[in-house]
């Protein structure tokens, strides 16, 4: 769960910058303390991991749309892990775009685990043809507009739990721009399910703001015991 976190964050911090007014951040999250929003604009974000009766920690303090909980509540996930952040840097939907649709890129930073020191974010990281033929698919060249829906499959490899399944839904208007990432196959470890297919659901919106571009994704998986 941490390294999908994780895959967010490397998409967030890959942005350039491009100058736009908006509303201030505050406005969006009126109900953190001075401690939150600093972790909010520092290289890690703010994060929190939960079991599933404690409920979603920032969301309920926003002005978000509360239904950008929904598709990983509905999974009755036995936890949640919430990361809100801001890049300091204005982006369009376009770069963002581009962005989440590099998975080969995912293969490149390191990052630190409570057991690891600095480990690869993943040992392979490709696009795939569908959920049943994982033949590899190359990055799609930078486009030039951002459809308002698409779907693609990826595949991630990780040392520990092998070779995982994910298919990516893309939703964009002119306000916002939303990911969704789900496991289409179980993730295994030594052959054993951890997380059933589907069990796995994790909702990354962006909104830029005035100081730059906001990310707030929730995941939620529903461990085995």
């Amino acid at each position: 769960m941490q390294q999908i976190l994780m895959f967010f964050v490397v998409i967030a911090l890959a942005f350039p910058c491009a100058g736009q007014t908006l509303r201030p951040f505050n406005r969006i999250f009126p109900n953190l303390d001075a401690s939150q929003r600093r972790a909010v604009f520092s290289s890690r974000g703010l994060t929190s991991s939960v079991r599933r009766s404690a409920g979603v920690q920032y969301l309920p303090q926003s002005e978000l749309d509360k239904t950008l909980a929904d598709p990983v509540l509905s999974r009755n996930p036995t936890v949640l892990v919430e990361l809100l952040m801001v890049i300091p840097a204005a982006v369009d939907f376009l770069d963002v775009y581009n962005a989440v649709s590099k998975i080969k890129s995912l293969k490149d930073p390191d990052y630190h685990s409570p057991t690891l020191d600095h480990t690869p974010l993943f040992a392979d990281a490709s696009r795939i043809v569908s959920a049943t033929n994982t033949s590899d698919l190359p990055d799609p060249p930078r486009l030039m507009s951002v459809p308002r829906q698409e779907t693609f499959y990826l595949r991630l490899r990780d040392d520990n739990f092998g070779d995982s399944y994910y298919r990516a839904d893309i939703a964009a208007n002119s306000r916002r721009f939303l990911f969704t990432l789900s496991n289409v196959r179980s993730v295994n470890f030594l052959f054993v399910p951890i997380i059933r297919s589907g069990g796995l659901v994790v909702q990354l919106y962006f909104e830029p703001v005035a100081e730059g571009m906001m990310a707030y994704s929730i995941g939620g998986a529903d461990i085995a015991d």
